[in-house]
């Protein structure tokens, strides 16, 4: 496994470069804001996966957005969704327009869950 921490507006470069390296592969981005169908037009022979974490599954409480290309096979999809519960739950979005409103969901929520509890 290769893993590369790439902040989302090089990620159009770095899939340039990888993208003989990223052939045949499976290829997991957490790159905000950075869609399947760009992933895809950047490395199209490789199964990409996109997935949104929030803050919380730093502590392995989180919730994770999972969306999957439609070329990622059954055995990859059941794999990288057991890989990710480490992180917290997880749900497989049938559609990208539900990315958004997940983000700012799960993003936002513990936010607003926690506030009664600060203390100024």
């Amino acid at each position: 496994m290769t893993a590369f921490r790439v902040k989302p507006h090089f990620v159009p470069l770095v899939a340039e470069e990888i993208e003989q390296l990223a052939k045949s592969k499976v290829v997991i981005s957490i790159a905000a804001g950075v869609t399947l169908g760009a992933l895809k037009q950047w490395l199209p022979q490789s199964q990409v996966i996109r997935v949104m974490p929030n803050t919380p599954a730093q502590l392995g409480v989180g919730m994770l957005a999972l969306l999957f290309d439609s070329e990622v096979s059954a055995h990859n999809r059941r794999q990288i969704s057991s890989m990710m519960e480490v992180l917290g739950r997880t749900i497989i979005m049938p559609d990208e327009k539900l990315m958004d409103v997940f983000t700012a969901l799960a993003g936002s929520g513990p936010a607003f869950f926690l506030y009664p509890f600060l203390i100024y």
